[in-house]
């Protein structure tokens, strides 16, 4: 139970202050949504860190859980750039909101080393 309640508030806590680490920096473009990708491991595995030491059952993460959760935050990022490689990914992916897969893909990220 603890890691589901790890899970959703790494979700809610990464987006809303992602948006806020992201809005203190003065990046443009793909860079800014690389960024984006960061801000989401970082918040995601600090959760981690603060939850191991609130919730019971969730283990304290290591620095492993970090590099996963920058690594599935980078291929949540990535998949934003196959549409024009992949055409059959443009009308699933026009159904998703931009910064959904590296949130994603971070918190899932770290829930595999965590």
């Amino acid at each position: 139970m603890g890691r589901l309640i790890l899970f959703v508030l790494q979700l809610v806590i990464g987006w809303a202050a992602g948006f806020a680490l992201v809005a203190a920096t003065k990046f443009q473009g793909p860079l800014k949504l690389v960024m984006f990708a960061v801000a989401f491991a970082a918040v995601a595995y600090i959760v981690g860190l603060v939850a191991a030491e609130l919730l019971q059952g969730v283990a304290r993460p290591t620095p492993a859980a970090l590099v996963s959760a920058l690594i599935g935050g980078g291929i949540g990022l990535a998949i934003l750039f196959l549409p024009p490689y992949i055409p059959q990914l443009k009308p699933v992916l026009a159904q998703v909101q931009d910064l959904y897969l590296p949130l994603i893909g971070a918190v899932l990220g770290y829930h595999t080393r965590a």
